[in-house]
């Protein structure tokens, strides 16, 4: 799971074993957004902490701010930054040297993430009898080096090692620019009230994002729990498999997120497709039981605490109010059977912990079901739609 779809754009290079591994863009606006500074709260507990980070631009737009400082004028700012740009000076819109076969023994030593993997423009391309040894059964035995002698293992791991290196910094830069969440109208379309909608999305409010990106952070304050909505997903320090179904995600697997404002994908649709891709491992794992209360038993052993279930609880005595008086309240009547877990049917005995989760997996895995069957048909239906009115006009 956490090798398909990603949240975090420094992870590939983690997991591809590389030293200098970039930190996430995170901008002071989107740290006073999100409150995640690392401060205290109202309540005295401590904010999570995501560190400032530069963000990534694009190739062009840091060559327009070299060619102004060698002019000695203004560099191009947001609309005019990218007007009349060659389509191969974004990230979107170029095909990397590292992807190509010819770039054998041509990528360089030692990673070097400060610097894109651009286009290798000088150097000629080589056919595949240049590249390859193939043998009689079409089977490739040795591999060419730019001049001409074969590679050995030594150059064909240092081969591998900057090719890792290149494509970790090309999954970077698409990932941190194609899936930047920032906020807008049409994370609030749904919304009936659309003029509190539009006012939610300044930059100190927290609009209600159909997208989920916000959190909802308890606080206890004067013996009370006051909910507070945050801008930006929770972190999630390490993967896990979510027990709630509070953002609907019940059964699915979440991976490392280091920033909030990052949306998910996939680092092979990124660095191939160059747009933003939306990813999702739909595959769901059962949750794990919750730990059951315990009671020692004799020899120093623990045993799940046994609750007889067959035993009514102790009813409170009821009285009825005929009028309203200064402190009075009314008595609530306490459950006349008492319940240690879950069924499976009605008038049956309370499952155990193990089987509640296996009960709860298949519940969850139905409706899931019925949602993904019903959004592929929804989607499906929007190219009938679009043919409407051909048929109407026949």
């Amino acid at each position: 799971m956490a090798t398909v779809q990603y949240e975090a754009a420094n992870e590939v290079a983690r997991q591809l074993g590389l030293a200098d591994v970039a930190p996430e863009p995170f901008t002071a606006r989107q740290q006073r957004q999100s409150r995640m500074d690392g401060g205290e709260e109202e309540d005295g507990s401590l904010r999570d902490a995501v560190a400032l980070g530069p963000p990534v631009e694009q190739p062009h737009i840091e060559q327009e701010r070299a060619r102004a400082a060698a002019e000695n004028r203004m560099p191009a700012l947001r609309p005019a930054a990218f007007r009349s740009v060659p389509l191969t000076r974004a990230f979107q819109s170029t095909f990397p040297s590292y992807r190509q076969r010819s770039s054998f023994g041509r990528l360089g030593g030692a990673p070097q993430l400060a610097f894109p993997a651009g286009q290798n423009d000088t150097a000629a391309p080589r056919s595949n009898a240049e590249l390859f040894t193939v043998g009689e059964g079409g089977v490739v035995e040795a591999v060419h080096k730019p001049d001409g002698s074969a590679a050995t293992a030594v150059d064909k791991e240092a081969d591998a090692q900057a090719w890792a290196a290149a494509f970790s910094h090309d999954f970077f830069c698409n990932q941190c620019t194609n899936h930047e969440h920032n906020c807008t109208v049409t994370c609030v379309k749904y919304v009936k009230k659309k003029l509190e909608a539009k006012e939610s999305l300044r930059s100190t409010r927290t609009p209600s994002c159909r997208f989920l990106f916000f959190r909802i952070i308890p606080l206890r304050m004067g013996g009370r729990i006051r909910r507070v909505r945050r801008r930006g997903r929770p972190l999630v320090r390490e993967p896990f498999v979510e027990s709630t179904d509070d953002r609907n995600q019940l059964c699915r697997c979440q991976v490392k997120r280091d920033q909030p404002f990052r949306s998910l994908s996939n680092d092979v649709s990124q660095v191939s497709d160059r747009s933003n891709i939306d990813f999702q491992f739909l595959l769901c794992a059962p949750v794990e039981p919750a730990d059951v209360a315990k009671e020692p038993q004799q020899g120093g052993t623990f045993h799940p605490a046994q609750v007889d279930t067959l035993v009514p609880a102790q009813s409170t005595k009821r009285r009825r109010l005929t009028k309203k008086t200064p402190g009075a309240t009314k008595a609530t009547l306490a459950p006349g059977y008492q319940s240690a877990g879950r069924k499976w049917l009605y008038a049956c005995g309370p499952l155990q912990v193990a089987d509640q989760g296996i009960v709860e997996s298949f519940q969850t895995a139905f409706r899931k079901a019925f949602a993904m069957d019903f959004y592929i048909t929804k989607y499906q239906g929007k190219m009938m739609e679009t043919l409407t009115p051909l048929f109407q006009s026949c």
